[in-house]
């Protein structure tokens, strides 16, 4: 929706409105405005000029937005993967300040790849379901690791999403019609082992904390919140004296701990995974 910016005369008289509206993102995804301004509409009452201003404003945004795709179908046609996976969804998606370092360095490890396979030239129109079923046969034929091992189903499975989150990306931002990873059925999808939780028994937790007797208190203290709560690691580590409410017994959480090797501390301290604190 346009906003709407009261203009008043140095009496303090209003005389006018600006318009504005933000009609799409250049190359480097900064937002590009476009803005109007009207005179103030005569002869109504107050309800009924703030109706009309807020049609006139909502006319004119859809006219410069529909004029500004016009304009633009040709670029967004020969934009290639390469370019929107570097020009926009890294700088929209990846880096808008909600992921943590270490889920940065898993789309960049991710998405490296799917550059080399599908290169410079690749139009992002022409990705098409066959497109995605020769990068799923090529993850599991040809890619190797570092070591030269071929990729786990687990692996095979995390580069597929990453394709389907940019194309599913790509989709919402009308850069493609339709995403062509939600045409495949279900057996043409990758999919990872499904390991069963091994859970220890009542015995071997005893065992487990009879050897913790010795260890310096911090570990005794980290390891009981771990076994007896089922948070994360780094949850457990992001716990702060007042998260504990002793009377009532209970411990929030609120704080995920994770490795950024980039920074002076080492270490990030990010919201949790879950919804439910």
């Amino acid at each position: 929706m346009a906003s709407i910016i009261e203009k008043r005369n140095k009496k303090g008289e209003l005389t006018s409105y600006k318009f504005m509206t933000c009609v799409g993102r250049d190359s480097s995804y900064k937002q590009i405005w476009r803005t109007k301004t009207i005179k103030r509409p005569e002869g109504l009452t107050p309800a009924k000029e703030r109706k009309e201003v807020q049609r006139l404003a909502d006319a004119w945004e859809g006219e410069q937005k529909a004029a500004y795709q016009q304009g633009h179908a040709a670029d967004k046609d020969k934009i290639t993967f390469s370019q929107f996976v570097r020009e926009h969804w890294w700088t929209d998606h990846v880096e808008d300040g909600t992921h943590t370092p270490s889920s940065i360095s898993f789309y960049r490890y991710m998405s490296d790849d799917l550059l080399a396979y599908f290169g410079d030239k690749q139009r992002l129109n022409q990705i098409d379901v066959e497109a995605v079923k020769r990068y799923i046969k090529y993850l599991n034929t040809k890619a190797v690791t570092k070591k030269g091992q071929p990729y786990s189903k687990s692996t095979i499975k995390h580069h597929f999403n990453v394709l389907r989150i940019i194309l599913e990306y790509a989709r919402r931002l009308h850069y493609i019609e339709t995403d062509p990873c939600q045409d495949l059925n279900p057996k043409e999808k990758p999919q990872a082992n499904e390991n069963k939780i091994d859970f220890l028994d009542s015995q071997q937790v005893k065992a487990y904390m009879d050897a913790l007797s010795t260890e310096p208190l911090f570990w005794r203290c980290y390891q009981n919140v771990l076994i007896t709560t089922g948070l994360r690691r780094g949850e457990a580590l992001g716990l702060q004296w007042r998260d504990i409410d002793a009377k009532k017994l209970t411990i929030t959480v609120s704080r995920n701990v994770t490795i950024d090797r980039n920074s002076p501390e080492k270490y990030h301290v990010g919201t949790t995974k879950g919804k439910d604190a």
